[in-house]
């Protein structure tokens, strides 16, 4: 598949999908529907071209590695994963403990996800700068 035949797929796979998703959408409409039809043509069109875009595979990707587990970066994904986990266990046995003694209230579980995302982002940062 060459490059321009790629993008022609994408185009006339995403702008179909829209078509069609607008279509039905107006098509639930009493009145307005060219509108209804325009205006979800307009919200929907670049997430669908975008999902096109990503299920449309590129012919210059380079192959998988045939051994995924191989590779470098996920030996620092692991090791990353590995230090950011008994942090994340520690901040959450801590938080426990302190609202259990002071009667607080219990912080959002949002704040623990941001926590790990943090950790994990920071720990891998720190291995691919050494090691790559």
């Amino acid at each position: 598949m060459t490059r321009t035949s790629r993008w022609s797929l994408i185009l006339t796979t995403g702008l179909g999908l829209t078509v069609v998703a607008a279509g039905v959408a107006a098509s639930t409409r009493a009145s307005d529907r060219l509108l209804t039809f325009l205006v979800f043509a307009v919200a929907v069109g670049p997430v669908l071209l975008g999902g096109a875009w990503v299920l449309v595979p590129d012919p210059s990707r380079p192959a998988a590695p045939e051994h995924d587990a191989d590779t470098v970066e996920r030996a620092w994904v692991q090791r990353a994963a590995g230090g950011a986990f008994p942090d994340l266990l520690t901040a959450m046995g801590l938080s426990l403990a302190v609202t259990t003694v002071l009667s607080a209230p219990q912080p959002p579980l949002v704040i623990f996800v941001a926590l790990g995302l943090v950790d994990f982002l920071t720990r891998y940062a720190v291995v691919a700068r050494r090691e790559g």
